[in-house]
């Protein structure tokens, strides 16, 4: 099963290194780079959340989901839309 960590505004997928390094998932974690995902589209909620949904969809079996802040959203947003695909959901914010 794939563990797709989600990072946030202002962040890249590069945010999560060290947590899947101290998890020890690095065989089946992936993190996508948000920005990269809408390609020359405007960078609207909806273009990215399609894109994510996309990058989600390529893959057959239920996937993991963990999301940190704007991250989170949509994780929470494919996890609505698609329950049976995302069998675990973590999603976090943080505050200053």
């Amino acid at each position: 099963m794939k563990q797709i960590y989600v990072h946030g505004l202002g962040q890249t997928s590069d945010s999560w290194t060290k947590t899947i390094d101290i998890l020890q998932t690095t065989d089946y974690s992936l993190c996508p780079n948000l920005p990269d995902l809408v390609h020359s589209k405007e960078v609207t909620y909806d273009n990215l959340y399609a894109a994510f949904s996309d990058y989600c969809n390529q893959y057959d079996e239920p996937i993991d989901l963990c999301g940190l802040s704007l991250g989170g959203v949509l994780a929470l947003n494919y996890a609505i839309q698609y329950p049976k695909k995302s069998s675990l959901l973590g999603a976090y914010r943080h505050t200053i």
